[in-house]
């Protein structure tokens, strides 16, 4: 993405900001090409030059030498002063910390009831990636990674983990209990037991509610159990993704347990 000096400069400052932008993203998208890098940050201090010489805040002489973090640090700060605000999406890298290409699955499933956020979506199937589920079954409105916000949340991880559709939720719980799965119910429900007291059986399905209403009494009947995180403060409810990564984590971290024993 390259620029002349005389048609930047014929830009509006909002045009000039967003390409500056662009071109951040980039290269946070593909900093490991060094070629592409170093002429890329050659190029955006070019641009910040003729940005600052006008008065507009921006960078300057960016080091070549810069590190990745360092470089997301400053740049941040300068897009959220122009009123982009960046989100983690956009500025991640994916890397296995030992460098291994390694995966395991664990014998669990997660049944989305109607969720309404496709980025709650998407930041649930990043986590379930993570985390080794086997796979994800999204029922009634929960959008599919076919729409691009689920797929701009996932990062990629939609690739990676088995999903299907089902128009009805209770078809999904019929097909979990076709398959021997013991189905929770992730719900703050009165009869509910505490996450960390729960003896989770494999193969299981966890099952999440829409995020302004929960999961419906009816599917909760359904259920072989439901289990609820225990809560301290003045909110009683956690946004479904982040309810999900405690809860799933402790499931997965109680099976590691047996296993060393």
């Amino acid at each position: 993405m390259m620029f002349s000096e005389g048609k930047f400069k014929k830009m509006s400052q909002a045009r000039q900001e967003k390409k500056v932008m662009e071109i951040i993203r980039e290269l946070e998208q593909r900093w490991d090409d060094e070629s592409f890098r170093l002429l890329q940050l050659a190029h955006l201090s070019e641009l910040a030059e003729l940005m600052h010489s006008n008065g507009v805040e921006v960078l300057v002489r960016i080091d070549i030498s810069i590190t990745l973090r360092k470089f997301l640090q400053q740049t941040t700060g300068i897009l959220r002063g122009w009123g982009f605000e960046t989100t983690d999406p956009d500025f991640t890298v994916v890397s296995k910390l030992d460098g291994s290409s390694e995966t395991r699955k664990f014998p669990l499933w997660l049944i989305l009831d109607n969720l309404r956020s496709s980025f709650n979506v998407g930041a649930i199937i990043r986590t379930a990636e993570c985390l080794g589920v086997s796979g994800i079954y999204l029922c009634g409105c929960t959008a599919t990674p076919e729409h691009h916000k689920v797929r701009k949340t996932a990062m990629g991880a939609e690739k990676h983990i088995q999903w299907s559709n089902f128009e009805f939720t209770l078809d999904a719980l019929q097909h979990c209990r076709d398959n021997g799965r013991r189905i929770y119910a992730l719900e703050t429900a009165e009869n509910a037991t505490l996450l960390h007291e729960c003896k989770f059986v494999q193969p299981a399905a966890l099952m999440l509610g829409n995020e302004a209403l929960g999961i419906d009494e009816e599917l909760l009947r359904e259920a072989d159990e439901i289990v609820r995180i225990p809560l301290s403060g003045w909110k009683n409810s956690l946004n479904v993704g982040a309810a999900f990564a405690i809860c799933a984590e402790t499931i997965v971290s109680s099976w590691r347990q047996v296993e060393t024993r």
